[in-house]
């Protein structure tokens, strides 16, 4: 689990502004990660995104507009607004069982990967997309990189039993 004194977002400026990911960086915004792979992710962000963050505020907005842990506004984005469903386990976990319309995008490799994302929203980043994990962490963690990198509608489902609820075999 992640410790902040303060938000990923709010250093988000610090990052951005010294385009180097430095213990300075980290220590100035007190972050300590007991798991290297979420420090990786949090702090590679700017790197390969390479702009300017979204503000506070703007990704502040975006969250109050879209809930999380909302499997009736999970369906209607996927289905209604033909969004994308992102399964953000590992490659394991989801060989044992994933909803049938879900994509893998492991939430550690989202950063490398977001071509990709952007070629599934064709560029769109007001494409609905639904994230999920085993228990709501990880994708929570992949939320925030989708945020970061500009999508608005971003909703994280939790973990596999509300997708698999939402979105049965």
């Amino acid at each position: 689990k992640m410790k902040l004194g303060r938000s990923i977002q709010q250093c988000a400026p610090l990052f951005c502004v010294r385009r180097l990911v430095s213990t300075r960086v980290i220590s100035r915004c007190n972050i300590s990660f007991t798991t290297t792979h979420r420090a990786i992710c949090a702090l590679s962000v700017p790197a390969v995104f390479g702009t300017t963050m979204p503000s506070r505020s703007l990704a502040s907005d975006a969250k109050a507009e879209i809930r999380d842990f909302d499997p009736i506004l999970a369906k209607k984005m996927i289905h209604e607004d033909d969004g994308i469903l992102i399964d953000c386990r590992t490659p394991q976990e989801f060989q044992s069982g994933a909803p049938p319309t879900a994509v893998l995008f492991p939430y550690d490799q989202i950063p490398a990967r977001i071509d990709e994302i952007h070629a599934l929203t064709g560029n769109d980043f007001d494409k609905s997309i639904v994230v999920y994990c085993k228990s709501g962490g990880r994708s929570a963690v992949a939320k925030q990189t989708l945020q970061l990198a500009g999508y608005r509608r971003v909703s994280n489902l939790g973990g596999i039993a509300q997708a698999l609820e939402a979105f049965p075999r």
